[in-house]
């Protein structure tokens, strides 16, 4: 029997998870604006694949609705430098799911 890599199955495992992460849509590029005016698509969706990857890497990942948007900058800015996340790929990271987390909200 041949034996699968680990970066195989790891791939497999994250590719599973991710469903469960929304992906951003047009809507939500409108409510990110509010909290960063030029707020594009492919950023929060950049944000997205760093969430899923970086973070799902380590632990189970948390749907964006978990947490407030002010929870959700603290949350992961305690995980920077175990994730090893540089400014930019955080404030991505924080963008998408503090946009994602204001779904549903009035």
């Amino acid at each position: 029997m041949k034996r699968v890599p680990h970066a195989l199955v790891f791939a497999f495992t994250l590719a599973a998870c991710a469903p469960n992460i929304p992906r951003p849509t047009e809507l939500d590029v409108d409510r990110a604006v509010g909290q960063r005016p030029g707020t594009t698509l492919a950023e929060l969706d950049r944000g997205r694949t760093l969430y899923v990857g970086r973070c799902g890497g380590c632990h189970s990942l948390y749907a964006p609705t978990t947490y407030a948007p002010v929870v959700w900058r603290e949350k992961v800015s305690e995980m920077r430098q175990k994730a090893k996340l540089g400014t930019d790929d955080e404030q991505l990271i924080v963008l998408y799911l503090s946009t994602l987390s204001m779904r549903g909200a009035k």
